[in-house]
């Protein structure tokens, strides 16, 4: 049972891009599978755009997996927080049965660009090609980045070619489809682009020890340090003694200096005073030599005054 009414041929276009109503044909005839049709296929929201058909999450495949472990060949995550550096294997949910005129390329949606996340091996789709595409997701920024199944992960516009290839892609592999990613492709991966977690881890130790040298050093300079800081307060504690056993007897000879030369003036006072007091016992010399004289002059005279007998 058709899903639309299609216009004859399926593919009305001789060489260039399918677009829409021819790509409904491919889902219609089953040469594109696993697509959720809506209602209405022509809406903003639709999988389907006027010349493009979107990818999605179909499983999640983490590297280094065994078959077995969640994330493995037999066990696919359906969902996966995807951490800075880190790399995971996507095996769309669409699965593509191409005619031998039909390639394609695969492109990733702008909104992984923002968030930083790289997909790889994205490319054209040769023509017969049969099978899911595979897509390997690297968490190029800094913050995890959340997967889960239904996930757009690409878009896949498909191709007329100007002439049937003379062997298309199935038919060079003697009928072999293409696969999910498988325990071989899981090795081939690390689990973080690059070895980034085991750059990163090395980088550290190399930091580490890097600081550790510098420590070292530092620790050495403060060491020499400490040991000139101690010699130089010895020699300044010395020079203080020396100062101080040095200031000590000339602050006792100033001393005595003062002492001296406050006894000297006390000398001249005391001279002074004594050649006061020299010059007025003089004067009391005098004053009783002149009173001395003057009794003598006075008794000279009384006895010339007597009359005589």
């Amino acid at each position: 049972m058709k899903l639309f009414a299609l216009p004859e041929p399926l593919i009305s276009c001789e060489v260039g891009m399918l677009s829409d109503h021819e790509l409904l044909g491919l889902i219609d005839r089953k040469i594109i599978s696993g697509v959720d049709v809506p209602p209405d296929p022509f809406t903003s929201e639709s999988p389907i755009q006027p010349s493009s058909i979107d990818l999605h999450i179909g499983g999640i495949y983490l590297p280094g997996a065994s078959a077995e472990q969640a994330g493995g060949e037999n066990h696919p995550l359906d969902d996966y927080l995807l951490r800075p550096g880190g790399t995971v294997l996507i095996r769309s949910s669409e699965m593509l049965s191409l005619l031998d005129d039909v390639g394609g390329l695969a492109f990733p949606p702008a909104h992984f660009a923002v968030k930083a996340l790289l997909v790889t091996n994205a490319g054209h789709v040769d023509p017969e090609y049969k099978g899911p595409l595979k897509f390997t997701v690297i968490n190029m920024g800094h913050e995890p980045q959340p997967l889960k199944v239904h996930d757009r992960v690409g878009t896949l516009i498909l191709f007329k070619t100007s002439q049937q290839p003379r062997k298309g892609w199935t038919t060079r592999r003697n009928g072999e489809p293409g696969r999910s990613p498988n325990t071989r492709d899981l090795r081939y991966l690390a689990p973080d682009f690059a070895d980034m977690t085991a750059r990163a881890r090395d980088i550290a130790r190399e930091e580490v020890a890097a600081a550790n040298t510098a420590f070292q050093r530092l620790e050495q300079r403060s060491n020499r340090l400490i040991a000139i800081t101690g010699i130089l307060s010895s020699l300044f504690i010395a020079a203080i003694i020396a100062f101080f056993g040095f200031y000590s007897p000339v602050s006792k000879l100033e001393t005595k200096v003062d002492t001296m030369r406050e006894q000297f003036v006390e000398t001249k006072r005391l001279d002074g005073a004594l050649e006061t007091l020299r010059s007025q016992q003089q004067d009391s010399i005098g004053q009783r030599i002149r009173i001395d004289r003057l009794e003598e002059r006075t008794a000279v005279l009384e006895k010339k005054l007597r009359p005589s007998k």
